[in-house]
């Protein structure tokens, strides 16, 4: 079954309630995927969506952006238009981005790296016909045309499905939703100046199995 990239809700604001519409899309082998971006100093509590609390997947912390990223999913979430919620203690900006896939059996291998120069570049292992969600936090600019780079397939700053400001740190991201050959992929975070530093974190989505069926027909003569 093909892994499809669906819905995208992306929203900056602050204050310790987070809470918008997302509208998941119908179809098979659903998963909900949510990255927030937040002070370091502050807790993150009670990740829901339709009032389902969703599995953490990593937490990574970037002590000089002063950014913490959180990383979860929901596997067969409500279809249609749904509250997103969570809660900040402190409430300083953050950043939610919150993704629909379809056709996806889970989430695969995932990893980050800290603050380094930029073009951070950085591998992830996955399996046939996954997709990866790659995003960056930085105090500096990211590059116009290529901010995100996975597999070679880049996104500028301003098209990233992720974005905003983070308390002191700029925040990009996305999901690419192009199968991937199964190996190691280069994932990349750039910003404006190969001096500045950004930091690098990814995720693999798997495409669910089940492809079509092959019946033979036995004659026992």
């Amino acid at each position: 079954m093909a892994l499809v990239k669906g819905n995208v809700t992306n929203t900056v604001s602050s204050g310790t309630s987070i809470s918008f519409s997302h509208t998941q899309n119908s179809g098979s082998n659903r998963l909900l995927f949510a990255a927030i971006y937040y002070y370091n100093a502050e807790t993150l509590s009670n990740v829901q969506y339709n009032g389902v609390s969703m599995t953490l997947i990593a937490t990574y912390e970037y002590a000089a952006d002063s950014c913490k990223v959180g990383l979860f999913k929901l596997s067969s979430p409500s279809v249609g238009a749904n509250t997103f919620s969570a809660t900040l203690s402190i409430g300083q900006s953050w950043v939610a981005t919150v993704f629909s896939l379809t056709g996806c059996s889970g989430v695969g291998n995932f990893a980050s790296n800290g603050l380094a120069n930029t073009p951070n570049s950085q591998t992830l292992t996955v399996s046939a016909n996954s997709f990866i969600y790659c995003g960056g936090t930085s105090r500096y600019t990211f590059d116009s045309t290529a901010a995100i780079s996975i597999d070679g397939n880049t996104t500028g700053e301003a098209s990233c499905d992720a974005k905003g400001q983070s308390y002191l740190s700029l925040v990009r991201g996305e999901l690419q939703a192009t199968a991937l050959g199964a190996g190691s992929i280069t994932c990349i975070v750039d910003t404006i100046a190969n001096s500045f530093v950004a930091s690098n974190h990814r995720v693999e989505f798997l495409e669910a199995g089940g492809g079509p069926v092959t019946r033979r027909r036995i004659i026992i003569v």
